[in-house]
């Protein structure tokens, strides 16, 4: 493989910086019977570090689930596809505020 040119170098950078901005990080704590979907291709997503209760009652169940496909969708599809899916988790999070707050 070639040596990156300096335009692809600074576009790495600017990937780089984008990436740690927190005006663009969003923390999640997650509840009991949340749901996450991410899409490894269309989202730059990291975790911190996690440590389990020591009793075993409080332990978390977490479930992680990878998918693949084997041929890519056209973007306008996998956007619509998204974008449904980002509506249904926008439903189920009033819906958890809603049950909370009456």
């Amino acid at each position: 493989m070639p040596p990156l040119s300096e335009r692809q170098r600074a576009a790495l950078d600017r990937f780089d910086a984008t990436a740690e901005s927190p005006e663009y990080a969003l923390e999640m704590a997650f509840e009991p019977g949340d749901v996450q979907l991410l899409s490894n291709h269309t989202i730059a997503h990291s975790r911190t570090g996690y440590r389990d209760a020591e009793a075993p009652e409080e332990r978390r169940h977490l479930l992680r689930l990878w998918l693949s496909i084997e041929e890519p969708e056209p973007l306008r599809v996998r956007a619509l596809r998204w974008r449904a899916a980002a509506k249904l988790a926008r439903t189920l999070a009033l819906a958890r505020i809603h049950a909370r707050c009456g």
